[in-house]
């Protein structure tokens, strides 16, 4: 009888907030669905490319940094994830060019924590298509 209430109630919360979110929330324990150390790629609409680490809290908080190539400049990622997705990160070079992005990232089909964020004005208002692999 346990048991049938515990798949009705994951049946109930999958409904409420997504599939992937509670799993992830299962697997990780609690906190942040996307908590973890990622590795990827990143590529902006106007041609630039360039590799990304982050490690993201419990809490949300990530943290880390970014290569772009074109600029030969690696830089400081800080910013936060929601459990929904909602991403802002602001990377800062040593040259004290900053850029601040914003917008979804979520789990595609291969398990890679991936999304378009759009760069401010001042960052040169593109945006920037991300891809991370959880665990390297």
């Amino acid at each position: 009888m346990k048991v049938i209430a515990l798949v009705l109630l994951l049946g109930l919360l999958c409904m409420l907030n997504g599939c992937s979110t509670i799993a992830n929330s299962l697997v990780n324990g609690s906190g942040n669905a996307y908590a973890g150390n990622y590795t990827g790629t990143c590529t902006t609409s106007y041609g630039q490319t360039g590799t990304i680490t982050l490690v993201i809290g419990t809490d949300g908080t990530l943290g880390g940094s970014e290569y772009n190539s074109a600029l030969n400049q690696t830089g400081a990622v800080t910013g936060s994830i929601s459990d929904t997705g909602v991403t802002a990160l602001t990377v800062t070079y040593s040259l004290t060019q900053t850029s601040t992005e914003t917008g979804i990232m979520a789990l595609n089909t291969s398990g890679q924590l991936q999304g378009t964020l759009t760069q401010d004005a001042q960052s040169g208002g593109g945006t920037v298509t991300i891809t991370l692999t959880r665990g390297l």
